[in-house]
């Protein structure tokens, strides 16, 4: 991805014959606004996008440049987002107030103090006499007065102030960045919002317990935090930070989970961190009895050091001085034979690996062996047609995975021939709530594929245009209504995909198409049922649905933009090539790239490349691509040494 962009080093001329270049422009900000806000249930969405791309316009042009200003496609997609969720909150509300509050809530945080006055200025021009209702933050204010001289903390009005905003943008953004000089309270600031939302939750006053879990940076090198890649074993390690997002992510309770980067800047314990990274990476998986018997002489060496482990934290909790325990020569010396003994036992479980490796490709792009099910994030559920009984494998997982991977295409094939004949028979909206989303998006293409060919023999483009605007206008009408999280995302995902089906019936009709081998038409991505299966096709392109479980999610605004990198993308995969999209940050290609995936339901691997990455890691990576039959999007491609491509 993004080969020969801004400076840097272009692909030798060995790999350029084997990719066709995709050329990413700036997006049409205006036109995936509008879509998107349509699938929100906004009723005014081309005026409020409008007003949105103009709010960053103008501020580009008029307010300072700072370094963490960005008036790009992750800024207007955060606002987007947040103007979905409050329309979903407040749905009878109008529609330029939901705009207007969203806009101030995602950005007026970030904005420097004497840049504020100039942002209100741009939305009082833009939105004139709209002004938002004041927040019911009295029972909060309290709650946040309370803990700040608990804390002993002056509760000024600005600082106040401050802690509102942090919590008004933790609402609409998943991550962000607390910025200020040092002795700023910012450390305070986020303690002191935590601690009232518990308060408030203990006292039955509508908000959840926050945990905390704060991580020093500077303390560990990058490769413990985010993981690294071990030259010896060619593996990937997980870092810290991945096990405590995975650890929040797998917490079924209600409670927020804060992961924050907070410290002092001078704790460096080496061993230490070493350990605990390499023993939480080991634990759950010599817990295992099937591991422990196949893995005996792996196993006892492990033991060994899990028991000193312990014993290790049992003494600091009971004395946890932390002079006392840096200056102990005695754990230091503990620590490093125990480092030593995890890297004997890292190495020969990545041995056992490689052997299920070959077995079961797929087992190349996971890092243990955790088996995820046939749900969905929102808990959409697709049974398999057929029934396995693990204990059967007698604790050869990839003999079991197998039949997972080919009960998940048999089921989904069954499921979407079930719901592409029941299309005919039943109310479009009571089919869509049906069936699992990426069989509504599925089915519904290939009966609008099948519609439009038949209106454009008929010549009755003009009738088929209407009708679909009408089927789009009952999705939108239903999706501001009562809806389970699970049936949202499923109709929101369904109108993107009909506004631009729309918009394709609309340009042929007008076009006057009398013949279904136009170019016109023969360049749409379109869907059909041949040979009891699915295939897609996009001019002369045909690629089989893969049947690979997506889940219930998202999809991308269709612009014509993304119209012509999926002709080019689908001809380079129709002759066996890859796609080497390139352009400026934030116009889409690595996005592009999994949407592409997600239409005809292609797992898709996306791996971010740096210059550590040798020919023994490649060779494993496309071993297992070629294996598993799956894509590959490598983030900046060309950061790998030349030697190695």
């Amino acid at each position: 991805m993004n080969p020969g962009y801004a400076g840097r080093s272009e692909l030798p001329d060995n790999l350029k014959a084997l990719f066709h270049t995709v050329a990413m422009m700036v997006p049409d900000y205006a036109l995936i606004s509008e879509i998107t806000l349509y699938s929100f249930g906004y009723l005014d969405a081309r005026a409020q996008a409008r007003k949105l791309v103009a709010t960053y316009r103008l501020c580009s042009e008029q307010l300072s440049s700072q370094i963490h200003y960005d008036y790009g496609m992750r800024a207007v997609i955060s606002v987007l987002r947040a103007a979905g969720a409050v329309k979903q909150r407040y749905p009878e509300e109008r529609e330029d107030v939901l705009m207007l509050k969203s806009l101030k809530d995602v950005n007026l945080p970030k904005f420097l103090a004497h840049d504020v006055p100039l942002f209100e200025g741009i939305l009082m021009d833009l939105f004139p006499g709209v002004e938002l209702p004041p927040p019911d933050y009295d029972i909060m204010t309290v709650r946040i007065k309370d803990n700040c001289v608990k804390m002993n903390l002056q509760p000024h009005p600005v600082y106040v102030e401050k802690i509102f905003q942090l919590y008004e943008m933790i609402l609409v953004r998943h991550g962000l960045m607390l910025v200020g000089y040092s002795y700023g309270a910012k450390t305070e600031c986020y303690r002191v919002l935590a601690a009232a939302l518990g308060d408030m939750k203990a006292h039955g006053e509508g908000e959840q317990i926050t945990h905390c879990i704060c991580l020093n940076p500077k303390s560990i090198y990058i490769g413990q935090l985010y993981g690294q890649f071990d030259a010896i074993s060619h593996e990937w390690s997980d870092g810290i930070l991945a096990k405590a997002f995975w650890n929040a992510a797998i917490d079924q309770l209600p409670d927020r989970k804060w992961i924050l980067f907070d410290g002092p800047v001078d704790a460096v314990l080496d061993q230490w961190l070493k350990c605990q990274q390499s023993w939480m990476y080991l634990e759950p998986i010599f817990t295992s009895e099937d591991i422990m018997l196949q893995m005996p002489v792996e196993g006892r060496p492990f033991q060994a050091v899990d028991a000193s482990w312990r014993k290790i934290m049992e003494k600091l909790a009971r004395n946890p001085e932390v002079l006392i325990a840096g200056a102990d020569p005695e754990l230091q010396k503990t620590l490093t034979e125990n480092n030593q003994q995890l890297e004997l036992v890292t190495k020969g479980l990545n041995d056992y690996l490689e052997t299920k490796r070959l077995a079961f490709p797929r087992l190349v792009f996971m890092e243990n062996l955790d088996i995820v099910a046939m749900l969905s994030e929102e808990g959409e559920r697709v049974d398999f047609i057929f029934h396995f009984n693990p204990k059967a494998a007698q604790g050869a997982v990839e003999k079991w995975l197998l039949e997972v991977e080919a009960d998940m295409k048999e089921s989904l094939i069954d499921v979407c021939r079930r719901a592409y004949e029941s299309y005919v028979t039943t109310d479009r909206i009571q089919w869509i709530l049906e069936w699992p989303g990426q069989i509504v998006l599925c089915g519904s293409q290939m009966h609008w594929t099948m519609e439009v060919a038949v209106a454009i023999n008929k010549g009755k483009l003009a009738e088929y245009e209407a009708k679909c605007t009408l089927q789009l206008e009952i999705v939108v009408n239903k999706v501001r209504g009562k809806l389970t999280s699970l049936e949202r995302k499923t109709i929101g995902a369904l109108i993107v995909i009909d506004v631009h089906a729309c918009d394709v019936v609309k340009d042929l009709s007008d076009a006057g198409l009398s013949d279904e081998t136009d170019f016109d038409w023969i360049c749409q991505l379109r869907y059909g049922y041949e040979q009891d299966s699915v295939i897609v096709r996009m001019i002369n392109a045909g690629i089989w649905y893969a049947f690979e479980y997506l889940g219930n999610s998202s999809r991308l605004v269709i612009t014509p933009l993304t119209d012509r990198c999926y002709r080019t993308l689908m001809g380079a995969l129709h002759l066996n090539l890859g796609g080497a999209p390139e352009g400026p940050a934030g116009t889409g290609k690595t996005e592009t790239t999994k949407d592409l995936a997600k239409a005809i339901a292609m797992q898709c691997v996306v791996f971010n490349c740096s210059d550590g990455l040798d020919y023994l890691a490649m060779g494993k990576f496309f071993k297992g691509l070629a294996s598993s039959g799956a894509w590959a999007c490598f983030d900046e491609f060309n950061r790998i040494e030349l030697e190695v491509n």
